[in-house]
């Protein structure tokens, strides 16, 4: 009985995250996205850090800050940063609406500061990129997609980190190694898809996906 009860619950699971598959960044976007972060697109370069700085601060509840760091700061559609946190949509779009609400009421600042405090910050951004490639590692098979699209994003954001005139440190340069090799061990897990399917998918996804808008947010 206990077995049966299991299967269900999986199959269950699966099924959810099937439906949230159509909700992955089109590789468009993801492209556009990698160039950006890596500093090759400086639109709203600093802005981007002075987000980070502010979603990361230890106020907000961790989901909080992965949350806002994908949706608000990023532009990832709300289905993918709900299975990268491993809740329901509709619990985090309620999470972000609180978090708004905190932010208000403890009036956390956009600063990246100076001297000491840099060093700390720094620190909390990088240890939410490793939460992202941790999880983009601990998918099943039905996530592949998601998984890989996951570490695509913690590369890019660690390319940022690189770039990035203030936070090119050895961790940051170490950070980026990882979220490479990582990203190759996804690459080497997923199977090649026919290339004819993969092109129609690609074109269906494409008419039915609006292009994301990447800029932040004010």
């Amino acid at each position: 009985m206990d077995g049966a009860v299991d299967r269900l619950r999986q199959h269950a699971k699966a099924s959810a995250t099937r439906d949230l598959l159509p909700e992955l960044l089109p590789s468009e976007s993801l492209a556009r996205l990698e160039l950006w972060l890596s500093g090759s697109i400086t639109e709203d370069h600093g802005d981007l850090l002075a987000e980070l700085v502010l979603f990361t601060n230890p106020a907000l509840w961790p989901d909080a800050q992965l949350g806002s760091v994908l949706c608000r700061s990023l532009g990832c559609p709300v289905g993918f940063a709900a299975w990268v946190i491993g809740q329901n949509r509709f619990r985090l779009e309620r999470l972000m609406v609180r978090t708004d609400r905190r932010i208000r009421a403890v009036r956390l600042a956009k600063s990246i500061g100076t001297g000491s405090q840099w060093p700390e910050q720094l620190g909390r951004i990088r240890r939410l990129v490793w939460r992202m490639m941790a999880r983009a590692v601990s998918g099943d098979p039905v996530t592949r997609a998601a998984s890989l699209q996951l570490g695509r994003v913690a590369r890019a954001l660690a390319r940022f980190l690189v770039n990035h005139p203030i936070c090119g440190t050895p961790e940051a340069h170490a950070l980026q190694t990882q979220a490479d090799l990582t990203l190759q061990c996804l690459q080497a897990e997923s199977p090649r898809p026919d290339s004819a399917s993969s092109a129609r998918a690609t074109r269906s996804f494409a008419r039915e996906t609006p292009p994301l808008d990447l800029r932040l947010r004010a």
